[in-house]
């Protein structure tokens, strides 16, 4: 990942400055001023969604030194400085477009996953949404229903999966959602 600095002996690099001073940066002062013209600023408080280009995710992209990077990422690291290695740039906030310095935080991977999973932000894909569901929701209920008496091994063998997924829908351990009607 391209850093947003390029440190050099003879520059001044306190990366405890804040965004007023800039000096952390070895960019002309342009490059930040085109940064925060993408970003429409509230409160201190509040959001400050990213204006510019977001990718699918929804993350802001900013091109910096010929590469892109996440405007958040970028708005980190003009206040807060350098991203501490293994660390990425989280939301307090959980909207991706914000680039609000005082809603950003370095975590790891875990806490990202933590946190993701505490504000019900994980994506709960099931049934024939999952993409390695091997059966549609019909097949299931007739594997439940089971009319015609076949063993786990016959079944398993009709709808080409091993015994213990059959195993695992009849006593209701997958799809539990779906009810025999």
């Amino acid at each position: 990942m391209p850093r947003i600095y390029k440190k050099k002996d003879s520059d001044n690099y306190n990366f405890n400055h804040k965004i007023a001073k800039c000096k952390s940066l070895n960019r002309p002062i342009d490059d930040i001023t085109r940064f925060w013209s993408y970003v429409d600023i509230r409160g201190l408080f509040d959001c400050w969604e990213w204006k510019g280009f977001l990718n699918k995710d929804g993350y802001g992209h900013f091109r910096f030194n010929k590469h892109h990077i996440k405007a958040n990422r970028f708005s980190y690291q003009l206040y807060h400085g350098e991203i501490p290695e293994g660390k990425l740039v989280c939301h307090k906030c959980n909207n991706p477009k914000c680039v609000n310095p005082f809603h950003l935080y370095a975590g790891t991977p875990q806490d990202n996953m933590a946190d993701k999973v505490r504000t019900n932000r994980q994506a709960r894909l099931r049934g024939e949404s999952n993409g390695h569901s091997e059966l549609t929701e019909k097949q299931v209920l007739e594997i439940r229903k089971n009319k015609d008496n076949l063993s786990q091994r016959e079944l398993g063998e009709l709808y080409n999966i091993g015994i213990s997924a059959i195993g695992h829908i009849i006593r209701k351990e997958t799809w539990k959602y779906l009810e025999v009607k």
